[in-house]
């Protein structure tokens, strides 16, 4: 019976002596800067208003010209078609209306992007579809 005891004594001396230990710690990692924010572009806040007919198989104007706008100007389109339905597709802008024969449709989204975008129909609309693009050049 006193080995027990003298090996429970012995036991609780260890427990209590290693409770009491000092613990290792883990470095606390430096955190590191975040770089820099990138400047913005000054953007222009105004806003262009563009009439546009859908056609088959162009429109106009961007098929034969292209259609030119500041960086931020908001672009709204009033488009028309005279003859089928169509679409009108900038996914830069995530843009994507369709065009009913005979009614107005407004397109609004903000050029908050520089550089030359292409836009297209995204209504299948007759023979030609595929060649029904155009280009927004959005300069800075």
């Amino acid at each position: 019976m006193k080995r027990i005891v003298i090996l429970l004594i012995a036991l609780s001396s260890v427990l209590l002596l290693s409770a009491c230990a000092p613990k290792e710690t883990t470095p606390t990692p430096t955190p590191t800067p975040s770089p820099a924010a990138e400047p913005q572009p000054q953007l222009s806040g105004n806003v262009v208003e563009i009439n546009m007919v859908a056609k088959q198989f162009e429109f106009i104007p961007g098929t034969a010209e292209p259609i030119r706008v500041k960086l931020g100007d908001t672009v709204r389109i009033t488009a028309t078609s005279p003859d089928v339905s169509h679409g009108f597709a900038i996914p830069a802008f995530g843009v994507n209306a369709a065009i009913d024969p005979g009614k107005e449709t407004t397109i609004e989204f903000v050029a908050d992007k520089a550089g030359e975008f292409g836009f297209f129909c995204s209504v299948f609309c007759g023979r030609n579809h595929g060649a029904m693009k155009g280009t927004l050049i959005v300069e800075p």
